[in-house]
């Protein structure tokens, strides 16, 4: 397949999922199980990311559990609070479209982020993070 014609599979995929989007969004408007519904599954989804980011941070050093999951929380707690601040200021501002918007640049703000320090760990050797130290005889 020619990288032209994955960009537009692409954009196909991006608008189908932005169309099912804004139906979802609009069926929230005329029925409350699909706002239930939406909560559960986001409710889920975070619980899921949490686990799963806790399991990675554990893994760092089974000895600082106590140490890492308190910065893990207090992290949690303030970027928490820091995005409702952020959200309420929107709010005041743009409404309902301001908190997307911003939403959807912080989201490709860390995902580039993300992809560019793949990269660079990726050129990198072991950094040290490993579950165990490594003992040599």
């Amino acid at each position: 397949m020619s990288a032209g014609c994955q960009g537009t599979e692409v954009v196909s995929r991006w608008q189908r999922q932005t169309i099912l989007t804004e139906q979802s969004s609009s069926a929230g408007k005329h029925s409350i199980i699909v706002v239930l519904v939406a909560v559960v599954l986001l409710d889920v989804a975070i619980q899921a990311v949490l686990i799963l980011n806790q399991t990675r941070l554990f893994a760092v050093d089974p000895a600082a559990r106590s140490r890492l999951n308190t910065a893990f929380v207090g992290t949690n707690f303030i970027g928490g609070a820091i995005g409702s601040t952020l959200a309420g200021i929107l709010w005041q501002h743009g409404r309902w479209t301001a908190v997307p918007t911003a939403s959807a640049v912080l989201v490709a703000l860390a995902l580039l982020v993300w992809l560019t320090q793949e990269q660079v760990l990726a050129t990198q050797p072991d950094a040290g993070l490993s579950a165990s130290p490594s003992k040599e005889d």
